[in-house]
């Protein structure tokens, strides 16, 4: 049996529906973004960009001291930078584990609302160089300690609705875990005591 509605109720029914699929059709369409991720590992520096809303250039290498540097540029045809997540400082200072010196710097030009586009470079840590201790007295608060997983430093989001999230992955020196030093500092002590035993 097919029922009859009154215009009116049908034109309002048919809205509903109309607009409940517009809002379903919104909220399932994918956002835009793209991933930017500096490896920072015990060989070279390398720089990895997943995504396609946005125009994206890169290049590694040593500068004139040796230190290695990558440095990368990212541009929109069609948005502008809106705001950021993370500060958008345009320094941010990477420091060791524990805090106590300087690992690595990530800089960052252009990040400004209105604008187009935006450079960023990241340089590694020396590992013949002196270090530098993290805070004031340097001017070089670290901002970020390393933990050796993928950080982010810096996430960008567009006019278009689009965001760019500018991560890095630092190499981390193995710390001994406290049980492994609490079990080699007993077999010292049961080897010199051997020792000892067997001189006296």
């Amino acid at each position: 049996m097919i029922r009859h509605c009154a215009p009116a109720k049908r034109v309002a029914y048919v809205g509903r529906l109309v607009a409940i699929l517009a809002a379903a059709y919104i909220l399932a369409s994918p956002v835009l973004a793209d991933t930017i991720t500096v490896y920072d590992g015990t060989d070279k520096l390398r720089v990895v960009h997943v995504g396609t809303s946005h125009l994206f250039t890169s290049s590694c290498g040593n500068n004139a001291q040796g230190v290695e540097v990558c440095g990368f540029a990212v541009a929109s045809l069609t948005a502008s930078i809106q705001s950021t997540i993370g500060g958008g400082q345009p320094i941010v200072v990477i420091g060791e584990p524990g805090g106590a010196f300087v690992s690595d710097i990530f800089t960052f030009e252009g990040v400004t609302k209105g604008l187009p586009g935006f450079t960023g470079a990241f340089i590694s840590d020396s590992d013949t160089g002196p270090q530098q201790a993290c805070g004031p007295a340097n001017f070089m608060p670290c901002t970020i300690i390393e933990n050796g997983g993928v950080q982010t430093a810096l996430t960008v989001l567009w006019s278009d609705g689009s965001k760019d999230t500018i991560n890095f992955q630092s190499d981390v020196a193995p710390v001994p875990e406290p049980s492994s030093l609490l079990l080699s500092l007993a077999g010292l002590t049961l080897v010199g005591l051997w020792i000892h035993r067997v001189k006296g």
